[in-house]
């Protein structure tokens, strides 16, 4: 055999030790790495990734690089004879593994769409906390959660909680439900508010009530407006209703307000052609304009029933509309 074959298969040798000690170097680096940051190194595929979030401190190590680094060393032999030696470099280069990530953490793709702006309970910082189908939020002085989106697609019974995470349940937010599928709801018995619109077109709703609440709750602007399906809705002692609450709730036909209630707003009402009887308490101190616009039969406030005591703000609206009076017994 030629002296310089022998040379070449020398070098040979030497440069695939060589590749293998730096390579079990490196894993070794890698796993003494991992047991103080885990998860420790991660092998990935062949090529590094297009997009790659790498910190300062890490690195991708190519030893495609090193072993082609390595085999060039022996093209600077004098021999003449390449043969062997572009064997050698090819088995070189597939013997090591082409890319190892060394890291604490695995390689992550950019997203540049995400937002980190809002904080929120639950250590994510791209969305509001979440329970279930609802989004939320907790006031920090008094734990008081307060329900801003319905999520569920249920098409039957919503249950709105009494608590979330052992804090209680106390406000619904604007919109919260709008236009919602379900055909009913209960509300938790630790509500004390209503934001405007809350279920708003939600065209399929036919019964609305609660658990037993003990506390008055405020109603915001148009909360039912627009649940053409609502034919039952069982309040909760009101301490004041905003305008347009039960706007073109088309198939509500009988309602009573509860004893407590102390003000209606304007409107309430308005365009219920189905509507037949309501029942006004003394309570109520207050009613906006409007009330029964467009309401009743044919849209005739005349074929309206208004129970009511005598002399009080009730009873004077019916008049105005000249709807029927039945006179509650004291």
């Amino acid at each position: 055999m030629k002296k310089s074959v022998k040379i070449i298969i020398a070098l040979a040798a030497v440069i695939v030790i060589a590749a293998s000690v730096l390579t079990v170097s490196l894993i070794d680096k890698a796993n003494k790495d991992a047991e103080s940051t885990k998860p420790g190194y991660s092998r990935q595929s062949t090529t590094a990734p297009s997009v790659v979030v790498v910190p300062d401190t890490e690195a991708w190590v190519n030893m495609d690089q090193i072993a082609n680094d390595l085999a060039t060393a022996t093209e600077s032999d004098t021999s003449t004879d390449t043969t062997v030696t572009e064997s050698v470099s090819a088995s070189v280069t597939h013997v090591i593994v082409s890319y190892i990530y060394i890291t604490g953490d695995e390689p992550t793709t950019q997203n540049s769409g995400s937002n980190n702006n809002t904080q929120n309970g639950n250590g994510n910082n791209n969305k509001e906390p979440e329970f279930s189908e609802y989004k939320y939020s907790v006031n920090e002085e008094t734990s008081e959660v307060t329900l801003t989106k319905y999520y569920g697609t249920s098409t039957s019974l919503v249950e709105v909680p009494n608590e979330i995470n052992g804090n209680p349940v106390t406000a619904i937010a604007d919109k919260c439900f709008l236009g919602k599928k379900m055909t009913s709801v209960i509300l938790g018995e630790n509500i004390k508010n209503i934001g405007s619109k809350a279920f708003k077109d939600c065209t399929k709703l036919k019964s609305f009530t609660y658990k037993g609440v003990p506390h008055a709750v405020v109603m915001g602007d148009d909360v039912f407006e627009g649940c053409t399906s609502l034919a039952y809705i069982g309040l909760p002692p009101v301490d004041s209703m905003g305008s347009g609450v039960f706007r073109s709730c088309t198939s509500l036909e009988e309602i009573t307000i509860t004893d407590g209630t102390k003000a209606m707003g304007s409107e309430i009402f308005q365009f219920c052609t189905s509507l037949k009887t309501v029942t006004i308490p003394k309570s109520v101190e207050t009613i906006g304009t409007g009330i029964f616009s467009g309401a009743g039969k044919d849209g005739d406030s005349s074929n309206i029933v208004v129970k009511c005591d005598k002399d009080s703000v009730a009873y004077q609206k019916a008049t105005q509309y000249n709807a029927k009076i039945e006179i509650i017994e004291e």
